[in-house]
């Protein structure tokens, strides 16, 4: 369904595709904020959750596209820009492509979850903390 309801201002483009915009735009200002930032474990494991988040979004996205992409050569006079590659086929293949981004993902999803549940256990000492003879401290971690 294309709808152009938007709680963004003027803008008549549809929500999702005004949403697919934002999103990516903030995860490139993410990188960028982070290349520079001084490193901390408490910042990893709130990106972590985050972008697993956005990667459980789309994983649930390239399902969900899955099925309209299918579908839409259905009841309307598609065509491929080409002139030379059957829209059916053209379509087919845009279908086993979101599919296989599917699968992975899931794997990085998978990855990213392990990732934020590592760094959810990474602390820093205080300075005046002294460890065992095995390395590790009684009390609480600090950031």
């Amino acid at each position: 369904m294309n709808t152009t309801d938007s709680s963004h201002g003027d803008d008549e483009r549809p929500a999702a595709v005004v949403a697919a915009e934002i999103g990516a735009d903030g995860w490139t200002e993410v990188a960028r904020h982070q290349r520079w930032a001084a490193a901390d474990h408490a910042d990893f494991y709130s990106i972590a959750g985050d972008a697993l988040a956005t990667v459980n979004a789309l994983e649930d996205l390239t399902e969900i596209l899955a099925g309209q992409v299918a579908a839409y050569g259905q009841g309307r006079a598609v065509y491929d820009d080409s002139y030379t590659v059957d829209p059916v086929a053209r379509l087919v293949d845009a279908v086993a492509q979101l599919r296989a981004a599917h699968a992975a993902l899931r794997q990085a999803s998978q990855a990213v979850n392990e990732f934020w549940s590592a760094i959810g256990h990474i602390g820093v000492r205080d300075a005046r903390d002294v460890p065992s003879p095995h390395g590790v401290i009684d009390g609480e971690v600090s950031r």
